[in-house]
Parts: C-alpha cells; structure tokens; sequence
C-alpha cells in the first residue's frame, strides 16, 4: 500500500491541501498490538477501574476518562508513528493534539449525517471551530472490516455561506470511503463535508484532535496539550501518506 521510506514531497503537500485528507500508515509493533488489545478491552466492556462509557449521542458510547488519560499507549500510538510530525509538515502549520476521544457506533448507528465540523453561514450564528480541526482518526479493525466514513474531496476549498448552495455540492463531489483497517489512519481537514456511514456491527474509532498552537486558546478554556514537537519542519524519515480509495 504505502512505501514508507519514501520522504514526504511537495506533491504530497499540494495533494493534501487540494483533497483535504490522506491515510497514513500505521506500523506494526509491540506498540499497535498492546493498543488492539486495549481497544478490544475496551470494546468487550472490560475497563480499568474509575472508567465507564457513556452516550453522547444516540446508539454510541464515548470513553470517560478520555482517550489521554485512559492508557499511555492511546498516545504512544501516535507517537511511534509520527503522526503529529507529518500533520505538521502536510499542512505548515505547528499543530498540537489537545483533545483525544474514543467513540463506539452501534450497529446500523447514523450518529451524524454529511456535515462540515465549522461554517458560517449568512445571517446564522458561526458553528465550531476557526481556524479548522485537524483530526488523526483511527479505525481499528477488531472483527471484520466496514466502511466507516465518507469523505467529500476538496469539498473544504469550497465554501458557500448559503446553506443551500453549500449542501447542493455533496452530490457533485468525488466522494471517498474509509474503512476500518489497522494498517493506516486517517488525516483530514473538518471544513470537508463528512458522513458517518452505517456498519452492520458495532464500530470504533479513536480520535485526536491536532490544531495550531497558536490559536489553541480559541479551543476552549485551558485546554490541554497532549501532544506537542519541537522538530523542525522538514521531511526526513517520515512515513509518506496516500490517497488510495479504501
């Protein structure tokens, strides 16, 4: 799928910055099999003490306490991987993780419809957050795979305050799906129009949430910084992404 001794180029960056998202590999290590093992756990309801999940919205449970806090390897995970690192050179921007979420759809669960996670419509109050959420979600595979989001390509790049008009694009736009898969996660910008598609079982994904450093007080109050780098900008020894259609 993915040559991951090839170096980022600025093919890759265009292409990022035209689609809106791009998978990245994830290895296979002593780390990834301890993370599958915690989220089959997690899955089977078997939790460490002074955890539970809750509903947050209809037919879905979240993890309490999140993600960062849960165990060390749900952000191990992303640092073997270098996730953060290649976010940050994908967008030039200096991101920082401060929010983490584990959420499980139940089966046939459609949890949220086609949506962008900010806009701001004409003569409608402003929804989410500005600048744009970048968001690492993995999709880990503890059954049998499913498609598990759709995409609306590019669709970031094209805005509309008229509601309307914004929504009569969803049709015309290349859509891309991604499905569950422990051998990448998925990296993409939440202006992009996305879908949460139906499983026929139950589903999880585990969330980070990556956002410029110097706009991290517009993501609430005191927020926390989970994840941070201090590399430099440059593109050695990260894992190329791809655009395949999972």
């Amino acid at each position: 799928m993915i040559d991951s001794n090839k170096n980022i180029n600025d093919q890759d960056i265009i292409s990022f910055d035209i689609k809106g998202f791009c998978l990245l590999p994830c290895k296979t290590s002593e780390t990834q099999i301890k993370l599958l093992n915690t989220l089959q756990n997690i899955d089977n309801h078997k939790l460490k003490p002074n955890s539970q999940l809750s509903s947050r919205y209809k037919n879905t449970l979240d993890l309490s306490p999140s993600p960062s806090k849960y165990d060390d390897v749900l952000l191990d995970f992303v640092k073997e991987n270098k996730f953060l690192e290649v976010a940050r050179i994908l967008t030039g921007k200096d991101l920082v993780c401060c929010h983490t979420q584990l959420r499980i759809a139940g089966p046939n669960s459609k949890y949220l419809s086609w949506h962008r996670d900010n806009h701001a419509y004409k003569n409608r109050k402003v929804v989410g957050n500005f600048p744009s959420v970048y968001k690492l979600i993995f999709y880990p595979c503890l059954d049998h795979s499913e498609k598990q989001l759709a995409i609306s390509s590019g669709s970031h790049r094209k805005f509309f305050t008229n509601k309307f008009l914004d929504f009569a694009q969803i049709p015309i736009n290349k859509k891309e799906y991604i499905s569950s898969n422990n051998s990448y996660a998925l990296l993409f910008n939440t202006q992009a129009f996305h879908n949460v598609v139906k499983t026929t079982k139950s589903a999880m994904r585990l969330i980070y949430s990556f956002v410029p450093k110097n706009h991290i007080h517009r993501y609430g109050e005191n927020p926390p910084v989970h994840l941070s780098s201090d590399l430099p900008l440059n593109y050695d020894e990260l894992p190329k992404p791809t655009w395949n259609k999972r």
